[in-house]
């Protein structure tokens, strides 16, 4: 079991290795927080599976909320991959109902506090919504990117995964910080 773990750390620590060399070849810096949640964001994309009935879409659509640099590190991470044979696009929005057809919902912590009655109003079936506040809003968010430690975690709301008809990879699950 230990040795699994390690195997699971290594791959996650694999994958942000190479999609820094990647962003690094594009001229910004690797090292900044939005760069570091935008590489989580990634990741987490490729240990969780939608819902068919979200794919009718030529694209897999990964929303920001109201944050520019979040949204450009994502689009250099994303660029020239796919999710299955769909390739990323990346919007930032200004209104979360911007975000209805899309597959993720990125909410950065200065927003999520204010707009709580607003993703209520968002469907309930397939939409990843990942947030960065201090504690999991279990309302809303499906996962929650914290600091513990001086590093960056994540948190997994898993009756509203469920609610949301998303499977989540056990893998991701054993990472989380809240199991």
């Amino acid at each position: 079991m230990r040795g699994n773990f390690t195997g699971i750390l290594a791959g996650m620590l694999l994958l942000c290795c190479s999609a820094k060399s990647t962003i690094t070849n594009t001229n910004t810096v690797p090292n900044n927080e939005s760069t570091i949640k935008a590489l989580f964001i990634y990741n987490f994309t490729k240990q969780i599976e939608w819902p068919t009935e979200n794919f009718s879409k030529p694209q897999f659509t990964i929303c920001v909320l109201d944050d520019r640099e979040m949204a450009d590190r994502l689009i250099e991470i994303v660029k020239g991959r796919k999710y299955f044979e769909k390739p990323f696009e990346v919007k930032n929005i200004k209104k979360t109902n911007e975000s209805i057809g899309s597959q993720l919902l990125f909410i950065p912590h200065s927003n999520g506090k204010k707009i709580e009655k607003e993703l209520m109003e968002l469907p309930q079936i397939g939409l990843l919504i990942i947030t960065d506040e201090k504690s999991l809003p279990a309302n809303y968010s499906s996962i929650n990117l914290v600091e513990k430690n001086a590093q960056l975690r994540f948190e997994i709301n898993h009756p509203l995964v469920k609610k949301q008809n998303l499977k989540v990879s056990n893998n991701l699950l054993k990472l989380a910080t809240n199991n």
